[in-house]
């Protein structure tokens, strides 16, 4: 199967001016989800801005955000999102191992990391947190923070099934991506 929205198509002056925000703002181009998502201006804005909360202005340590969206990414089998967060939780300091334990569905070794991966892996399969799963997070991070990471799990779920509607046979991660 090939893709729906082939990048790059036709767009109309709309569309063209939303591609011009992604190329203008820090992402500095249409690729992945947001080549589908410039199909909808009205969409593709807010959902950008979320998305450079998460990447350029959440104060969350780096490498718990880049688990956060390992997790996610493995948990839809996400390549995009997998080949592009691995480089980037590689230079945040998450270790090849863990990388390595999160592209198989393990847990990584890290006490922090280790706790973001199961909120993730237990919020995807399970469909909640329990009130164990919460507290163990409420120790470690602000309500702030949590409700955040919650949310950032969201949006990376969110881009994968942009993703998958694009090319569903886009293929799956796995090994050390």
């Amino acid at each position: 199967m090939t893709q729906r929205y082939p990048w790059p198509r036709p767009l109309s002056a709309e569309q063209d001016e939303a591609a011009a925000m992604l190329v203008n703002g820090p992402r500095h181009g249409v690729y992945g989800p947001f080549a589908v998502l410039v199909e909808s201006p009205e969409v593709v804005a807010p959902i950008s801005r979320l998305g450079e909360y998460f990447r350029y202005s959440w104060d969350l340590e780096a490498r718990v955000r880049e688990t956060l969206i390992l997790a996610t990414a493995h948990y839809w089998a996400s390549r995009f999102e997998w080949q592009h967060h691995r480089p980037l939780a590689l230079a945040q300091g998450v270790a090849r191992d863990d990388i390595e334990r999160i592209s198989v569905g393990e847990a990584p070794s890290d006490p922090d990391l280790r706790l973001a991966w199961s909120m993730v892996t237990q919020l995807l399969s399970e469909g909640e947190l329990s009130d164990i799963a919460y507290r163990d997070l409420l120790n470690r991070w602000s309500s702030k923070q949590v409700v955040e990471m919650v949310s950032c799990v969201g949006y990376y779920s969110l881009l994968a099934v942009v993703l998958r509607a694009d090319n569903p046979r886009a293929g799956s991660i796995g090994g050390s991506g």
